[in-house]
């Protein structure tokens, strides 16, 4: 989970819900406007309740509205609850255009930013740029997997050394999008000691860590019922598939399609 706010969530949160007013609004106006004109009465009786309509506010008794007109009941019962919640939308969309207008984001950046480089480290700030916490992420040091020297190597552009070429075009695909991300990191799953999964990959946008486990051989069977068994591991430790895990897979005649590795990092890390 992560710990910081990012600059521009709140932000991001706030114009999302402006929007979802606005839209509120828009359709109770359209409500009140086609509406009829009046208002409805309701009179509760021991055995029955009945709805009269009222032309005008000068119209006290109103005219009774018999169950074969139930549809004008709707009407008029909908126009009265948009008429109040109009009054209350507006206000709270003033509130909202009032916070985004105050909005000191920039101002908060700053003073953790002009922070001499050295004295960050001690510091842990309330509000975060997308860049600096990659940098942040990425500055965590942890010991790798060591490679077997009669294994097959692998290089990516940037001379970081992977166990499969399918790998090398997840982590190409994962750096040309700008998604930082740790090669085998130590993860320790509750009851099962240290996993070390393929990718973990950090979303800049919301601070979410997530693994991306590759399984390349998936037309083995012993393979892929360890591979069923991990992914409930994994779900049982709160790697829940589709939120912060996901994976992909092939086999010998599937190979790894590079159009879903880019839907994958689209869909969970930008």
């Amino acid at each position: 989970m992560n710990k910081y706010l990012i600059a521009k969530e709140f932000e991001n949160f706030l114009n999302g819900y402006l929007e979802k007013l606005k839209e509120a609004l828009g359709k109770f106006e359209a409500e009140v406007e086609k509406a009829p004109r009046g208002s409805l009465k309701i009179v509760c009786k021991k055995s029955c309740t009945q709805f009269y309509y009222r032309k005008s506010p000068e119209d006290k008794e109103g005219k009774y509205i018999p169950k074969k007109e139930r549809g004008l009941v709707k009407k008029l019962a909908g126009k009265k609850y948009a008429e109040k919640s109009l009054v209350l939308l507006r206000k709270q969309v003033q509130l909202v255009e009032k916070i985004l207008a105050d909005n000191c984001e920039k101002e908060l950046l700053q003073v953790y930013e002009i922070l001499p480089i050295a004295a960050r480290v001690y510091v842990e700030p309330v509000l975060i740029s997308p860049d600096l916490l990659a940098q942040k992420w990425l500055s965590v040091e942890y010991e790798r997997l060591p490679f077997d020297r009669t294994e097959t190597q692998f290089f990516t552009s940037r001379d970081e050394q992977m166990r499969s070429k399918s790998e090398i075009m997840i982590a190409e695909a994962l750096y040309n999008a700008g998604v930082p991300y740790r090669y085998e990191f130590p993860l320790n799953i509750k009851g099962r000691g240290t996993f070390h999964p393929d990718f973990l990959c950090l979303n800049k946008r919301t601070g979410q860590e997530v693994i991306w486990e590759h399984f390349g051989l998936m037309d083995k069977p012993e393979y892929a019922t360890n591979v069923m068994g991990k992914i409930a591991v994994y779900a049982q430790n709160g790697y829940v598939l589709g939120r912060n895990f996901i994976y992909t897979m092939e086999s010998s005649a599937m190979p790894l399609n590079s159009k879903l590795v880019k839907l994958l990092i689209e869909t969970h890390l930008v």
